[in-house]
């Protein structure tokens, strides 16, 4: 298993996927190559399976929507869900001792 093709398929799965979004391993293919990461399909097959395993410490799902269809794949559980990332900010920009453009500057990140 290519640990910097692996790393890069969760860190992919995590900053793309929800459980209404998913990625195909095409998806995941071209995120690869983007990132200058040579894989070919078996490899990523290979680590997708790996993840949906019980020895994963990651765990993702698979979905097909019909039987013509690719596989989306998506993390089953994120850091942080959408909805409490969006809370800590308004906590954060309602704070009085941080400053405006700091607030800016960091809110662009999110």
């Amino acid at each position: 298993m290519d640990r910097k093709r692996f790393l890069k398929i969760i860190e992919a799965l995590e900053r793309n996927t929800y459980k209404d979004n998913g990625m195909t391993i095409s998806q995941l293919e071209d995120y690869l190559k983007d990132n200058n990461i040579e894989a070919g399909l078996r490899g990523i097959r290979n680590d997708l399976k790996f993840l949906e395993s019980r020895d994963s410490p990651k765990k993702i799902t698979a979905y097909r929507y019909s039987q013509r269809t690719e596989k989306y794949y998506w993390l089953e559980k994120h850091l942080f869900e959408l909805y409490e990332l969006r809370l800590l900010m308004d906590a954060v920009s309602a704070a009085r001792f941080i400053s405006e453009g700091y607030y800016k500057r960091h809110h662009k990140k999110a």
